[in-house]
């Protein structure tokens, strides 16, 4: 990734309650509710999904948020329901 974009990413998961670093920024930990949702979902996904789920553009499909959900189960105005972390 490389220093700056590390940075980047400790900073915008420590705003988003998902990440901790405590008193050293050099290591960073995955806690608090969503940091332990980010884990389990990252855990059951394979490098290949990862891929296509960053690489997927809202021009090939529509991507869910927080308010809104493209996957089958949705329920309108609600975020995604297969992503624990829109909910």
């Amino acid at each position: 990734m490389g220093e700056t974009v590390a940075w980047l990413m400790i900073n915008i998961l420590c705003k988003a309650d998902i990440l901790d670093y405590g008193t050293s920024p050099r290591y960073g930990w995955l806690t608090y509710e969503k940091g332990k949702l980010l884990g389990d979902y990252l855990e059951n996904k394979t490098a290949d999904e990862l891929y296509d789920l960053v690489m997927s553009t809202t021009e090939d499909t529509p991507m869910c948020g927080s308010n809104y959900c493209n996957c089958d189960n949705r329920v309108d105005g609600e975020g995604c329901k297969n992503n624990p972390l829109f909910r």
